[in-house]
């Protein structure tokens, strides 16, 4: 986790180095580059630092997070139905902590990313580039670091309640959206509920997928109304 987190931090200063230092980039092109330069340093990093632990450790994957393709009907029922669940709930949530904000004059902000598909600021690659993220790369290894390693090896550690709630909070931090904060640390507990009932990683995997690209949609959907 310590090296996932070195990567992230490295990948964030060369982004803003390439913010600062090229000036011959139209605004566009830098944000592309940026946005590349991160996911590579956290997404594919993160899989990297895996690969290398599980190998040093003499793990499959399989046998790491229990991913286990042979009843694929009943892993998506369940990440269905965990989806279900959790949607209306997350977006009330959500509209709830940002009227608090407002009430309390603190005025959140959407991520710079959201600001941008809303604005109609970003290209048609930048669009197919964020939805492969969001629907493939994030809950990939989101769920490999957070419900495959983080969760179970603090619960392993004898803290089985602690181990929810870190789990939960520090991936909400991680999203840097203080109006989705509760909303996400709301999803996160679901996930590792999730887990724990399939023992199978797929099945968060694939509820974290249906929640990003129904989140998605609805950023694209908006941003239509927002142009009309």
């Amino acid at each position: 986790m310590l090296a996932v987190f070195g990567t992230l931090c490295l990948g964030i200063v060369i982004a803003g180095a390439l913010t600062k230092l090229s000036p011959g980039l139209s605004e566009g092109e830098t944000k592309l580059f940026s946005m590349v330069i991160i996911t590579i340093a956290f997404h594919g990093a993160s899989l990297l630092w895996v690969r290398s632990f599980l190998k040093e450790e003499n793990l499959s994957w399989a046998e790491a997070f229990g991913l286990d393709a042979q009843q694929p009907g009943r892993t998506l029922l369940f990440a269905v139905a965990a989806v279900s669940l959790v949607l209306p709930v997350a977006w009330s949530l959500q509209q709830l902590s940002v009227w608090v904000m407002n009430a309390a004059n603190l005025h959140p902000e959407a991520q710079e990313v959201v600001q941008e598909m809303q604005s109609g600021g970003l290209s048609s690659f930048q669009h197919v580039y964020l939805a492969f993220v969001a629907l493939i790369g994030a809950p990939v290894v989101e769920e490999i670091l957070f419900r495959g390693i983080m969760y179970p090896t603090i619960k392993r550690a004898g803290y089985p309640g602690i181990a929810l709630w870190i789990t939960a909070i520090v991936f909400a931090l991680t999203h840097a959206n203080g109006a989705a904060f509760i909303s996400l640390v709301f999803f996160a507990v679901i996930q590792s509920m999730l887990y724990e009932r399939t023992g199978n990683l797929l099945a968060p995997i694939l509820a974290h997928g249906l929640f990003n690209g129904a989140n998605f949609v609805l950023l694209l959907l908006e941003k239509q109304f927002v142009q009309l």
